[in-house]
């Protein structure tokens, strides 16, 4: 389901903004999901006799949902908003080959760079989420925090893709993500340097509801859900380019691809972190651990995240697909345009 979900964009509408607004919603209303799947489950559970019966009614009633909303889309989205929009015209791109298509992916640059950034964010996601707990239950020594930095930072994640749009208008895509990135990075080392060194009482109190860590941690969210509003949005706007550039348009493939690097990056962070609990020598449920592995966690938890939001910035320093020229090459698909350069 997600494949088709996300060639959508591509398929509703060429006005970067709106692809931006479309993303940006998404990745809204996926963070909501979360939350309430987060807060609910255990409640609908809880009203069953048995555990094994309560969670069985409780997926059957999130499917129930999941499917009434998808048929909600399919029943209200709609193509671009002329007709005989010649995006939409061309019967080529239908009878093209999967060989030829692939050309759409394996020619498209800005396509090949924000799939690996998004794949960095991925990672770093992954890592993030896995880590919380050990952090609060080993080092901090208060897992009951998990659930309320968990929620904040999910709330705040819907804040940030909500705001990315008005901020890609303003200063465009590349520009957006990359201060963003750069911010994310920053909250993760400030983090990182109040944290190291200290003992259980010390981040107790750093990292209590309302410290300065909370706050810090809440911002990390912000800024870091605006990344994949606009990996989402750039990825709609590289099935043009690939037309543009080879003439096949492949938004199924390129939205499956890009879902690829989606479950690549969450598993290659997860292995990431089965690695580095192994190497810092991480036994579960001991009343002690040496320092040497309460680091271990703390690094796992702040300094990985870190590096893969550095191979993020990294990634999205070589993209140079701007709105302007863009919007250029939208314009010469519609026959508009004589060239660009």
């Amino acid at each position: 389901m997600a494949v088709p979900y996300f060639a959508l964009p591509a398929l509703m509408t060429t006005d970067a903004t709106e692809r931006t607004v479309l993303s940006s919603v998404g990745m809204i209303g996926t963070t909501l999901a979360y939350l309430i799947a987060s807060v609910l489950t255990l409640k609908v559970v809880g009203m069953f006799p048995t555990e094994k019966e309560g969670f069985f009614y409780a997926v059957l009633i999130l499917a129930g949902f999941s499917a009434i909303f998808s048929y909600v889309l399919f029943f209200t989205s709609r193509k671009y908003d002329y007709a005989g929009n010649p995006l939409f015209t061309r019967q080529s791109a239908e009878s093209a080959t999967l060989k030829k298509k692939w050309q759409a992916i394996t020619q498209n640059r800005p396509f090949l760079l924000i799939v690996s950034a998004f794949m960095g964010h991925n990672m770093y996601t992954a890592v993030v989420l896995g880590m919380t707990i050990y952090f609060f239950k080993y080092n901090v020594k208060n897992p009951a925090l998990y659930a309320i930095f968990l929620g904040g930072v999910l709330v705040f994640s819907m804040l940030g893709a909500a705001v990315a749009p008005l901020l890609v208008k303003k200063f465009g895509k590349k520009q957006t993500l990359q201060v963003s990135n750069l911010l994310t990075i920053v909250g993760l080392l400030a983090l990182y340097l109040i944290s190291s060194g200290k003992g259980t009482a010390e981040l107790a109190s750093l990292w209590r509801v309302g410290a300065p860590c909370f706050f810090i941690f809440l911002l990390i969210g912000f800024f870091g859900n605006i990344t994949p509003v606009i990996c989402a949005a750039v990825m709609a706007d590289s099935v043009d380019y690939g037309e543009w550039k080879t003439g096949q348009r492949a938004q199924g493939l390129i939205s499956a691809v890009f879902m690829m690097a989606n479950k690549g990056g969450m598993a290659l962070g997860g292995a990431f972190m089965g690695l580095g609990l192994m190497f810092v020598d991480y036994v579960p449920n001991l009343p002690e651990y040496p320092t040497e592995t309460l680091q271990g966690i703390l690094a796992l938890f702040l300094l990985v995240p870190l590096g893969c939001r550095i191979f993020v910035s990294v990634i999205m320093w070589f993209y140079n697909l701007s709105d302007d020229r863009f919007a250029e090459i939208i314009r010469e698909l519609n026959g508009k345009a004589v060239k660009v350069n």
